[in-house]
């Protein structure tokens, strides 16, 4: 089990905002959680009010419409060195409507954000880090849903794959089809396009 030490230095490295002491000295607790690949952690009518840091693995958010349970949507894909959260509890103080799942074996830091937004309140420092990684959350949905209106499907591809070239190996085609709001089968049309460019 690693240590509040390995922790802060962990991600520290990552995030330059804010330094190994700050994260030492949270008050809180700090949970490190460990899911198998394929575990869904939190489902649509749950209330979860954590901040969670990705040590290892890729985490999906989708949602399934009523009326379609054949085709699930695909919200966000992280990888490791990355914070997510459910937005709905966490800024709008609401359950769920989203599934959060495991699409390869993850470990997670798990931090309270209430306790978070708390000592934001004591340390300007932290305070800053808030604001930037909140600010970096809120540009990767607003620039996500500028995509879909500005982009046509070949492009949202293209931007895709120069900012994330690993997750074409990582994880399946349907996934990352349903994250760009294409069909699997438009989607290898696509990768055979741009192949024989």
């Amino acid at each position: 089990m690693e240590t509040r030490e390995e922790i802060a230095r962990t991600i520290s490295n990552v995030y330059d905002e804010i330094n190994y002491q700050d994260i030492y000295d949270y008050p809180g607790k700090i949970q490190i959680l460990e899911y198998s690949s394929g575990t869904i952690f939190i489902e649509p009518q749950d209330f979860d009010g954590h901040l969670y840091f990705i040590k290892k693995g890729l985490v999906r958010a989708y949602y399934t419409k009523s009326d379609d349970y054949e085709r699930d949507r695909t919200l966000f894909i992280r990888k490791e060195n990355n914070f997510f959260g459910d937005y709905h509890a966490l800024i709008l103080n609401k359950p769920t409507i989203l599934n959060y799942e495991c699409l390869e074996d993850c470990i997670f830091y798990k931090f309270n954000f209430s306790e978070i937004l708390l000592y934001m309140k004591k340390d300007p420092k932290v305070l800053t880090f808030g604001f930037s990684l909140l600010m970096k959350l809120l540009g990767d949905y607003l620039s996500r849903s500028e995509d879909f209106i500005f982009l046509n499907a070949e492009s949202r591809y293209i931007k895709f794959i120069e900012q994330n070239p690993d997750l074409l190996q990582r994880t399946s085609a349907k996934y990352i089809s349903s994250l760009l709001g294409i069909t699997p089968v438009s989607l290898s049309r696509l990768k055979k396009r741009i192949k024989l460019r």
